[in-house]
């Protein structure tokens, strides 16, 4: 979407043709995504897509009830358990919570740093979100509307870890490595286009402003000093959790997840073109 002002785009054209750099995109999923991988899985579309363009692609399965602390940790290990050719470097696709352990993971762990070249954030948990500051019961009355309220329990910091007192603390306490580079995107869909799950969220967020997603605020979805990729209309959901590509899958998912459809394949390739081309 467009907003007031926002510059009209360059018409550059885009080069489609195979990678152009030994470059391994890697998605780190966000908070209880753990509770519902056996049967939706974070951007399995758009990574199938990525490979069939010639793309070399991975998936981080962190704890979904964990706090940033704990996933950091495991995003370490994984970094450095990824076996790369000469010359190819990562980029972390950072979804929702997972955009606050990736950022946790890279001030705490330097060892990871050289290996990866950018983070790209989608829809990320940059600065906190009001609803884990104010609402956290919501997110237990969503696990129990969608059947999910049996999940690994994890050390229990999941809504603690991305709350704005902890992110606005962690992110002023230590800078994040200049020689990454930083992307970020935020969904702003307008009330017409909030799933029922994620209805109340939005309700009580647009409280503060109406420009959200039904999880995060646009503002706390940038990281500071990076590239912002846009604004799409499409809620936290659409824009990285395929519910449309598994009906059923889940109870009452077809009337919680209604505004789920969305081409997220098209989505993922063009925010990984891009930068590709900034790299």
């Amino acid at each position: 979407m467009r907003l007031l002002n926002e510059p009209a785009g360059t018409g550059r054209p885009v080069d489609l043709t195979s990678p152009r750099r030994p470059l391994r995109v890697v998605v780190v999923p966000g908070i209880f995504e753990e509770c519902v991988r056996a049967k939706v899985r974070t951007l399995s579309d758009g990574l199938a897509h990525l490979r069939s363009h010639g793309y070399v692609t991975d998936y981080i399965p962190v704890s979904g009830r964990s706090g940033s602390g704990h996933n950091a940790g495991e995003i370490r290990d994984f970094v450095m358990s990824m076996t790369l050719v000469p010359g190819e470097r990562i980029l972390l696709v950072a979804y929702s919570k997972g955009a606050a352990d990736t950022l946790e993971a890279l001030t705490t762990y330097p060892e990871i740093v050289p290996r990866v070249a950018a983070v790209g954030t989608i829809a990320g948990v940059v600065a906190g979100s009001p609803v884990a500051d104010h609402y956290a019961g919501l997110y237990e009355q969503m696990l129990r509307d969608m059947g999910l309220a049996v999940c690994p329990p994890g050390d229990g910091r999941e809504v603690e870890s991305i709350t704005r007192r902890v992110r606005l603390a962690a992110l002023a306490k230590r800078p994040l490595p200049s020689s990454v580079q930083y992307f970020s995107l935020a969904g702003i869909p307008g009330p017409e286009k909030i799933s029922n799950a994620l209805r109340p969220f939005y309700n009580r967020l647009a409280q503060v402003d109406p420009r959200n997603d039904g999880q995060m605020i646009f503002y706390d979805a940038i990281i500071p000093g990076g590239t912002l990729l846009g604004f799409v209309q499409a809620d936290h959901w659409a824009l990285a959790m395929p519910f449309s590509r598994s009906p059923g899958a889940f109870p009452l998912s077809k009337s919680l997840t209604q505004y789920n459809q969305f081409p997220r394949e098209v989505l993922l390739e063009s925010i990984v073109r891009f930068i590709e081309e900034q790299l």
